[in-house]
């Protein structure tokens, strides 16, 4: 399982901050994508998120993880 830290830092640190929310986070202006909202999160569905490069996907992804372990549904 070590091999995977390097890939998975957050697994054996408390501290450690994703690069995209600590980005985000420090913006004087915080956008949350509409398109969050419209993800089906019932058990066994499947979303395809696509669009052009640099347009936030991966970001959004991860502002809807951290609001759902903020909910508790993480477990």
């Amino acid at each position: 399982m070590e091999e995977f830290g390097d890939l998975n830092p957050w697994w054996y640190s408390d501290n450690w901050k994703d690069k995209h929310l600590l980005e985000w986070e420090t913006q004087r202006v915080k956008w949350r994508p509409k398109w969050i909202d419209e993800i089906s999160l019932t058990p066994f569905s499947l979303n395809f998120l696509y669009g052009p490069r640099q347009t936030g996907k991966t970001t959004g992804i991860k502002i809807l993880i951290k609001e759902l372990i903020k909910k508790g549904k993480g477990s």
